[in-house]
């Protein structure tokens, strides 16, 4: 447990990784409500939310993995 909660902490104190998780799981929800109402609008927020993980991702910009979350949270 206290392992867990000193990644919960690492992660957070990171500014990007805090980032990059409130935006996915925002997105998340938003899809979630319009898959209910458009599926073209949950399909353009799927593609947002690829275009998001894209952005974070040490592969596109070949950062090294400590950059992000140290070893990656996502």
């Amino acid at each position: 447990m206290e392992r867990i909660a000193r990644i919960y902490r690492k992660v957070m104190d990171d500014s990007l990784c805090r980032n990059s998780i409130y935006m996915i799981s925002s997105t998340a929800v938003m899809s979630l409500f319009l898959i209910r109402e458009s599926f073209i609008s949950a399909f353009i927020l799927t593609i947002v939310l690829v275009f998001g993980l894209g952005l974070y991702s040490p592969v596109i910009y070949g950062l090294p993995d400590d950059f992000v979350c140290s070893g990656g949270c996502l």
